[in-house]
């Protein structure tokens, strides 16, 4: 919800799909939430964004690189041609 909240501030487009991969938690009361970018099934390559939260719930950091614009990769039909 919290990535939800802050998607269109980091270059997010309505075709921008985050997945959760990992929260963290750090001795000093710190959470490091990274998700990856997904396009259908795919990964994108280098696509992630992470947010970071206190210990009292408040979003202090939040840094991304993603890609807009991204293809329907359901639709894709993949083959290997000569």
């Amino acid at each position: 919800e919290a990535m939800g909240s802050v998607m269109d501030r980091l270059g997010c487009d309505d075709t921008t799909r985050l997945v959760l991969e990992s929260v963290r938690p750090t001795e000093d009361g710190m959470t490091y939430y990274t998700c990856k970018q997904k396009a259908g099934d795919l990964a994108v390559y280098g696509g992630a964004a992470k947010l970071i939260v206190n210990k009292n719930g408040t979003a202090v950091a939040a840094v991304a690189t993603v890609y807009r614009d991204m293809p329907d990769t359901e639709n894709i039909v993949w083959e290997i041609t000569e």
